[in-house]
């Protein structure tokens, strides 16, 4: 951890298709970098379609497409790339290598003065970025509900967070939202 004047934004949701990326955005066209703890991941799985034989604009779709990442990959015995992309990092990063693998690999000594984490989904990445100084907001679309029913989803539910911005209307308005929220305190 280093002195410098630091601003830390971890985005949180229950679900999928919440809003997250699109508030990453708003914070970027403010200043901020975004990364994800899922970022290193993402690139095994890249590396591991690219083995395969896929394309890179396929690659893309599968690894960043809300609908690709639903698609099954027939080589892969018809699993997803969300699916992958859950075990690689859970069962295997978090469970078999190390439980804060993930949050080393984004909260080190060389990250941006302004930085928004928009994957943030387990305990222990809520707690690395309080301890670091940071907020951490919670981002909720009425009628989106988790879908996979995997571990890594819903675990933050309960904890406090700085700011909930409800995305109930048009992107407009989420937007302002996030705008209105970044007057707040840090």
């Amino acid at each position: 951890m280093s002195d410098r004047e630091q601003m830390i934004i971890g985005l949180y949701s229950p679900a999928q298709q919440s809003g997250k990326s699109t508030v990453a955005n708003e914070l970027i066209r403010h200043g901020f970098v975004r990364k994800g703890f899922a970022d290193a991941l993402k690139g095994m799985v890249r590396a591991l379609l690219a083995a395969f034989g896929f394309a890179p604009e396929e690659v893309e779709h599968f690894v960043l497409d809300g609908k690709g990442k639903e698609t099954p990959i027939p080589v892969l015995d018809g699993k997803t790339s969300r699916y992958l992309q859950q075990t690689i990092g859970t069962e295997w990063g978090r469970e078999l290598i190390a439980r804060d693998l993930w949050v080393k690999a984004v909260l080190n000594d060389r990250r941006p003065d302004m930085l928004v984490i928009d994957d943030l989904r387990f305990p222990n990445e809520y707690d690395a970025i309080r301890e670091e100084g940071g907020q951490v907001w919670r981002i909720y679309r009425p009628g989106q509900e988790p879908t996979s029913g995997h571990p890594s989803e819903g675990l933050l539910e309960g904890r406090e967070f700085d700011e909930e911005i409800v995305n109930d209307g048009s992107l407009s308005e989420l937007e302002a939202k996030v705008r209105n929220a970044l007057t707040g305190p840090f």
